[in-house]
This record gives structure tokens, C-alpha cells and sequence, in this order.
């Protein structure tokens, strides 16, 4: 049981922590803006071997589901902007275009001065959602690991009904993108994996020319993502192979772990454990936002140094 003491003590490291991050405002010091990722459901027509988007069910609801649920929770994200200069919400998956309220939820995260950004696998994507959306959204985020039908065969990067992304049609839909939006940035997320190690990419980002490639080591965080798991020298490999390229970010495993803030379809920050599991925040609409990111592992260091530029 809970004591007063203890609501107390958490009251004050709270208080304490917001007003660190005020001061070093004032002072001038550097602080990290954020980005925080929604991922709003774990369904996703893929069924990619080395996915982590799998969480500790629990008899919370999904929010995404429930408007209002959705709306509070955005509302509570909007508050991390305290101290900041700036907040995006990233809404992930899952796969995030399976919600057919995606667009209100990008309409309310705006009316609270959040950046909106969306990482997909691509699959679903059409002109109708950019023409829509696509003044809104600061970043738009597609998930590419292979051009090769049989790799992505291997990966799980197909439907039930054996259909896989056609990346031509992509490459068309991010040109429309950009001319809808002629401020919004693009970014391609790789996973470096065991059927894609050895693939040569240079092409294909040469004629999307993202402002972000983000190249990221298969991070064994779930039982199925750690049979996945690769050697140093495969991802040295891949890395050596796109050296050339100015917009890749590489992304080992250290880096990666507790530098994302996360969020799961229960409304719990979620994060790594030392044993490779995730640990939860209590739920954000029952403490707070102030109180669920105290309970996180969130390395405010490793983040800024990945977004040395700032989050937009």
C-alpha cells in the first residue's frame, strides 16, 4: 500500500525534476526536445520475425479505440512540453494507418502545438490519407528492409494473402507527399536483420534522397526478436556498405536501448529491462504524465544525442 510519505516523496521528485529542466532552460544549457512514440495497436498486416510491437496484455482498453480516451491521452503527451521547445508525437503500430480515426488523432494532437509524425510499413498508404494529412504531419516515416521479394519473403514482410509493398508505388507517394507538403521530411527506417545484412540499399535511397536513414540493428527485446539477433560483423557489413551515404544514421543496440520514450496501446510508457524485457509505467491516465515518465528507464542523454538538431 501506498503511504502519504511515499505520494509525498514521488510529489517532490517531480516537481524537482521539471524544475531542473526550467532552470536549465534559463541557463542556456542544451536540453532534449522530445519525441514521444504512440504505439497506438499491435495488428499490423506484416508479420515480421524480429518485430518487438509485442506487449504485456492487460485488462486496460486499447485507447485508440475510445475517442475520449485518446484525446486525454494526447492532452497528458501536450504536458511534456513543459520546459521544452518543442514535443512530436510519433504515431507507430503496429501498423498506425489500420486506425480509422488516425486523422482526428493527428487534428487534436495539432490543437495542442504538438509536431505529428507517422512511421509505417507503407503498405496502406494512399494519396487520399497525404492529401488529407499531409500539411499536418512534420515527418512521415516508412519501414523499408529489402527491395527482394524473396527477402522480404524471409523477413514476414508480406500479408496473409502473399502480397508484399509495392516500393515503386512508395517512391511515387513520398514525391506526392513532398508536394502537398514541401516542409515535410522523410525518413526510411531499416532493420538490419539476418536476411538483409548483406543487401546493398544505395539505389534505392539515392531515389528517394530521405532527409533521415535511419539504419537500426535488430534489437533483440522479445523472445522473437532475440532469435533474430545478429552478429557484430553482419551489421558492420551493412554499415560499411552505406558509409557513403550522408543522410544514414546507424543505430547499434546500446544506443538504442531506453533512448526511445514509448508508449503501448494500454497507455503505459514502456521500456528495456537489463534481463531484454520491457517494464511498464503504471497507466498514464490514471497517475499522470509527470508520474508514468518518473517510473521510466529514459536515457535523457543518449536521446539528445541523436537529436542533436532538435525533433522537427
Amino acid at each position: 500500500m501506498q503511504t502519504h510519505g511515499d505520494v509525498s516523496a514521488k510529489s517532490t521528485n517531480r516537481q524537482f525534476y521539471f524544475e531542473e529542466i526550467i532552470m536549465l532552460k534559463k541557463t542556456g544549457n542544451r536540453i532534449p526536445d522530445l519525441v514521444v512514440n504512440w504505439h497506438l495497436l499491435e495488428p499490423c498486416q506484416f508479420k515480421c520475425k524480429y518485430c518487438y510491437a509485442e506487449w504485456e496484455k492487460t485488462r486496460l482498453p486499447e485507447i485508440y479505440k475510445d475517442p475520449h480516451a485518446s484525446s486525454h491521452l494526447i492532452e497528458q503527451i501536450a504536458l511534456l512540453e513543459h520546459g521544452r521547445s518543442a514535443v512530436r508525437l510519433s504515431f507507430a503500430g503496429g501498423e498506425p494507418l489500420l486506425d480509422k480515426k488516425l486523422s482526428a488523432k493527428i487534428d487534436r494532437a495539432r490543437d495542442h502545438q504538438l509536431a505529428v509524425s507517422i512511421i509505417s510499413n507503407g503498405h496502406l498508404l494512399k494519396q487520399d490519407f497525404l492529401r488529407e494529412n499531409g500539411k499536418k504531419i512534420a515527418m512521415l516515416g516508412i519501414s523499408i528492409d529489402s527491395l527482394e521479394p524473396v527477402r522480404n519473403e524471409k523477413i514476414g514482410r508480406r500479408t496473409l494473402t502473399d502480397k508484399q509493398t509495392d516500393y515503386q508505388n512508395i517512391i511515387k507517394l513520398l514525391s506526392v507527399a513532398r508536394e502537398i507538403n514541401p516542409d515535410i521530411r522523410i525518413k526510411i527506417n531499416t532493420v538490419v536483420n539476418p536476411f538483409n545484412f548483406d543487401e546493398d540499399l544505395s539505389e534505392l535511397i539515392d531515389r528517394i534522397k530521405p532527409d533521415k536513414w535511419k539504419v537500426l540493428r535488430v534489437l533483440p527485446a522479445t523472445a522473437k526478436s532475440m532469435i533474430q539477433a545478429i552478429s557484430d560483423e553482419q551489421f558492420m557489413l551493412f554499415r560499411k556498405k552505406h558509409a557513403h551515404i550522408s543522410c544514414a544514421i546507424f543505430e547499434d543496440n546500446e544506443c538504442m536501448k531506453n533512448s526511445y520514450l514509448m508508449i503501448d496501446p494500454y497507455g503505459r510508457f514502456f521500456f528495456n529491462k537489463e534481463n531484454g524485457e520491457y517494464g511498464y509505467s503504471d497507466p498514464i491516465l490514471t497517475v499522470g504524465i509527470e508520474e508514468a515518465f518518473a517510473q521510466t528507464s529514459f536515457d535523457e542523454v543518449k536521446f539528445s544525442n541523436r537529436y542533436s538538431d532538435g525533433v522537427k
